[in-house]
């Protein structure tokens, strides 16, 4: 088949009931965020891709157009505060939601070094204590015996707080 612009244009809207302009700052949005929050919009596209396969007769690439936008506007609006009075005036405060969520993944990973530290607590104090390493010895030998591979400064910090917590 054969479409026009304006074709294109109103199955679009008539599919997804989203303005043109709408459209354009939806994929903005989606261009400057990080690849988890893109993949969160693909995800839910896919599952709009198929309701609307299953109750329209339209072209599957205008449908897969459509569904995207309609995941769009479900992931915009779940971040949008709901006192909002006019929510398709302005979306930067998606970027500092999407910068909150990634920050929730790098914290995430940080802790699993430190879980890590705890499990080797007793390899980490005594290397420091019978055996005088520096800390950069000991980063050495975590990352040589357990594949650990972490700085010596962090090490220093875990020495303190174990020392701390045995002193109080």
């Amino acid at each position: 088949m054969d479409f026009s612009l304006d074709t294109i244009k109103s199955s679009i809207d008539r599919i997804t009931k989203i303005s043109t302009s709408d459209r354009q700052k939806s994929l903005r949005w989606l261009s400057r965020q990080n690849d988890l929050i893109v993949y969160d919009v693909f995800k839910l596209q896919k599952s709009y891709f198929h309701r609307l396969k299953s109750q329209n007769d339209d072209d599957l690439i205008l449908l897969s157009i459509a569904s995207l936008f309609l995941a769009l506007r479900e992931t915009i609006s779940a971040s949008n505060p709901v006192k909002r009075k006019n929510r398709s005036a302005d979306f930067n405060f998606l970027r500092q939601i999407s910068k909150n969520r990634a920050k929730q993944f790098r914290k995430a990973r940080k802790k699993v070094k430190y879980e890590k530290l705890l499990d080797l607590q007793s390899v980490i104090y005594s290397l420091a204590t019978i055996e005088k390493f520096s800390t950069r010895e000991i980063s050495k030998y975590l990352l040589k015996h357990h594949r650990l591979e972490i700085s010596h400064a962090s090490i220093s910090k875990f020495l303190k707080q174990i020392k701390e917590s045995n002193h109080d």
